[in-house]
């Protein structure tokens, strides 16, 4: 444990300034070797993190935390040839600072010694055919990923132990996606992490292009199944949508549920829609507005459960930065307003009103599931409205960095159901690729 320690120590010491130098002073985003049959990169991620009067699963309103997150990554991609590579990625995530923070969490979203992220083969066009298969670790993730993400905002992200076959249909301008895998739990002190054993993916998902007055339509369905808690959540649904040369654009998804939900009949569905119109002007601004929206269990009581499943999704970045609400249970109003007052810089503003759909009988799941607050009889649905405000700018090829701060002003349903405090959180990341 003492060598671990010193070794992370010699590494944050070294390696941040050294990997700087030689990105900028080469100026390419990966190594290559072998003819360029080998090429190595990496990442390194760096994020502080300051919030007050936080929100968590014991419905507490008086958390409050600063932490330093840190994320390394280094992968090598070996494609001696055109129809077959080998990928494996190293993943080292750590937190420094955080009262709260515990690093013996499993699964766990912040703290996991080096591990393997990814590691598959992948083979293209096999036979001369349209189908391609990509067999080991490796990353799923879906349309804007509200049912299947990759999480990457996270310290550890999420990846799944997966076999993938893929059919290109280039004459009806679609693919056609099939697969089985099961989520990776980290876990801090164990070298290559553990498959969570009792969670299983199966998917079907269609992405086609040629479609009339549509720029893509993506249909798909999802197996959920969770064998120690007799979990059957089958997932049927779509997405679409348009952007115009007017400047106009809109996206909509749509998701249907059946099936047994620990032990109980399970039925639920969910809807997003979102439009926008980007003026034609020197920093390109662009307003939008959205509502997502998924019903809960209006009677918890007679053996129906109807709070939607959000499998595995990236909620952080559709449900405010604060990560306090999931497509579960919820009526979210949102609008944003984006800009790029430089080439390389990108400043957002976000509002997400908050409301319960089901306040009295359900609850207040924050982005990964845990209920915040229960509901209560006669409780107003308002949660809240959450003010988010993000600046990024691309410094360069190899460096990124972003700052956000958001704001939740507490609601009726808050007040009704406990401690009441607004709550406050801010972050700044910087993020080297080579």
């Amino acid at each position: 444990m003492k060598r671990k320690w010193l070794l992370h120590v010699i590494y944050c010491i070294c390696a941040f300034p050294a990997i700087a130098a030689v990105t900028a002073a080469y100026g390419e985003d990966e190594f290559r070797f072998f003819d360029d049959t080998l090429s190595v990169g990496g990442e390194l991620r760096t994020r502080v993190e300051s919030f007050s009067n936080f929100y968590n699963a014991a419905g507490s309103s008086d958390v409050g935390d600063t932490r330093i997150l840190q994320r390394s990554k280094l992968h090598f991609d070996l494609h001696p040839s055109e129809y077959w590579k080998s990928f494996v990625e190293l993943q080292d995530s750590r937190q420094f600072g955080s009262d709260i923070i515990s690093r013996h969490a499993v699964p766990n979203g912040f703290e996991d010694d080096i591990d393997f992220f990814q590691a598959y083969m992948e083979m293209d066009k096999i036979g001369g055919s349209p189908v391609s298969l990509k067999v080991g670790r490796q990353l799923l993730f879906y349309g804007k990923q509200r049912l299947v993400g990759h999480f990457l905002w996270s310290n550890t992200a999420r990846s799944f132990d997966a076999v993938k076959a893929n059919v290109v249909l280039s004459d009806l301008g679609g693919s056609i996606d099939v697969f089985a895998g099961q989520p990776v739990d980290h876990e801090f002190g164990e070298f290559n992490d553990v498959l969570n054993n009792h969670s299983t993916l199966y998917g079907v998902y269609s992405t086609w292009k040629k479609i009339e007055y549509l720029d893509f339509v993506e249909v798909y369905y999802l197996l959920k199944d969770v064998d120690n808690v007799d979990t059957q959540v089958h997932t049927a649904g779509a997405r679409l949508g348009k952007t115009y040369e007017s400047g106009w654009d809109w996206e909509a998804e749509f998701a249907g549920q059946f099936g047994d939900f620990a032990g109980l009949n399970h039925q639920a569905f969910a809807m997003s829609v979102n439009a926008g119109y980007t003026f034609d002007y020197t920093w390109s601004p662009r307003i939008g507005v959205g509502y997502n929206w998924s019903p809960g269990d209006d009677n918890p009581s007679d053996g129906d459960h109807g709070t939607f499943d959000n499998l595995f999704p990236t909620n952080h970045i559709h449900y405010g930065q604060m990560d306090i609400a999931s497509w579960r249970n919820m009526h979210d109003v949102e609008m944003e307003v984006s800009a790029k007052p430089m080439d390389k810089m990108t400043a957002k503003f976000e509002m997400h009103n908050f409301i319960l759909a089901e306040p009295d009988t359900d609850a207040w799941y924050s982005a990964a599931g845990a209920i915040l607050r229960t509901g209560a009889p006669g409780a107003d649905g308002y949660v809240g409205t959450e003010l988010d405000f993000i600046v990024s700018y691309v410094a360069s090829d190899w460096l990124k960095v972003e700052a956000g701060y958001s704001h939740l002003i507490a609601g009726d349903f808050i007040d009704d159901t406990g401690s009441n405090d607004d709550a406050d959180w801010g972050y700044l990341m910087t993020t080297i690729t080579f």
